[in-house]
């Protein structure tokens, strides 16, 4: 069973989310590469223990997604994925991967295009 722990130990940054998803807060982790960035994870969490008739063992839940770039950037594509509580962190990093190289898409944004005057 998945944890937030799981994925803070493999890199991924909490953050506050906003309301529009009801989710209780974020866990980010940015995939990148020599050449540049390729896509962040951003799986949502929702803690189902503030529910008293919520009788599931396992009261915190996960909605990974991912908005990958196609077309040279002229394109978006948001992959959702719906997960098992036997999935593992390496699963959900390798199922991503996977399809950014299958679909061959596009960088968020390369290193040598990187405008240093912005970070």
């Amino acid at each position: 069973m998945l944890t937030v722990d799981d994925f803070i130990k493999a890199g991924y940054k909490r953050f506050k989310s906003g309301d529009w998803n009801s989710s209780d807060f974020g866990l980010q982790k940015l995939y990148s590469d020599e050449k540049g960035k390729k896509y962040f994870i951003t799986l949502w969490v929702y803690d189902f223990s503030k529910y008293k008739n919520f009788t599931d063992e396992n009261k915190i839940r996960f909605s990974p997604d991912v908005q990958f770039s196609m077309n040279n950037g002229e394109r978006r594509i948001t992959i959702n994925l719906c997960i098992n509580d036997d999935d593992t962190v390496e699963y959900i990093e390798k199922f991503y991967e996977d399809l950014w190289n299958s679909f061959n898409c596009d960088y968020y944004q390369k290193w040598d295009e990187y405008d240093i005057a912005t970070t």
